[in-house]
């Protein structure tokens, strides 16, 4: 049964699903894996973030897939945060399998292969992050993240029409709120637009009612925290952060976002967000 207790992104939601996930990867990879030869290994809560976006698949040739969605502009620091997902990830084969360290029998494990989805216009149609730039001298450790930027033409779109689709929904959503619509007009909007064009259509039938609230709660939520909450934080300036949250507040309840799930997402009682509305 599915954990709600935790938001999952529109793409986690989506790329879940067994059919979708396989064409995703074939497409990443140029496979032709069967349904069957998938299993989702996703782990819960390993990269902390407020909005659930990572996906984590195995494959029948012990291939460890590590996927990402991100929305904002290029984040150097992936690398770093796919080696923290992928030690999370094969300490759970280690002890699931009850694997023993000290013995001299070699430990074989899944080959990692780590890939970004950018969905922001800005980022590179194709770009690789590698972790060693973030060490000063030479290593002998490294791992490269592959990124591809969905909302520019790619080789990975015309290999999975479900990424295509994906991508198209965003667009829509992005034109409309550029036309002056609010998020939620701009969903809603963009959910009729693709089903009249069959795009996502059988997705967006059967889930119409949670790709507003997935959608509402992480679209452009990186930009919003990096413009307001950092700048604040990070120069200690406690002013800064009170207002970054305040303008936060704000763009969500302009965009038809209710105060149950404002008070959720910046963590303040809604008797509280109540009180900065009214001001």
């Amino acid at each position: 049964m599915e954990n709600r207790q935790y938001k999952d992104s529109m793409f986690k939601n989506l790329f879940s699903i067994p059919e979708y996930s396989v064409e995703l990867i074939n497409a990443l990879l140029d496979t032709n894996y069967a349904v069957t030869d998938i299993k989702n290994v996703t782990l819960s809560n390993v990269l902390k973030q407020d909005i659930y976006n990572d996906l984590a698949f195995l494959t029948s040739k012990n291939e460890l897939i590590v996927l990402i969605e991100h929305q904002s502009t290029l984040n150097c620091n992936m690398p770093l945060r796919m080696l923290l997902y992928l030690v999370d990830e094969y300490k759970r084969i280690i002890d699931s399998n009850n694997f023993n360290l000290y013995r001299n029998k070699l430990i074989k494990l899944p080959t990692p292969k780590f890939f970004v989805i950018y969905t922001n216009e800005e980022a590179e149609e194709k770009s690789v992050l590698k972790l060693s730039d973030s060490f000063d001298g030479k290593t002998a450790l490294e791992l490269e993240v592959v990124c591809y930027n969905i909302l520019k033409p790619n080789i990975l779109n015309e290999k999975s029409k479900t990424l295509h689709d994906y991508a198209a929904f965003l667009q829509f959503v992005l034109s409309y709120l550029k036309h002056g619509k609010n998020l939620k007009e701009a969903i809603e909007l963009a959910v009729m637009k693709c089903q009249k064009a069959e795009i996502l259509k059988q997705y967006l039938k059967e889930r119409k009612s949670e790709v507003f609230d997935m959608l509402a709660l992480e679209f452009d939520i990186d930009k919003l925290k990096a413009a307001s909450y950092e700048d604040g934080v990070e120069e200690g300036r406690a002013e800064g952060l009170a207002e970054g949250r305040k303008e936060i507040i704000l763009a969500f309840f302009q965009s038809g976002i209710s105060i149950e799930q404002i008070a959720k997402t910046v963590k303040l009682p809604e008797e509280k967000i109540l009180e900065i509305l009214e001001k």
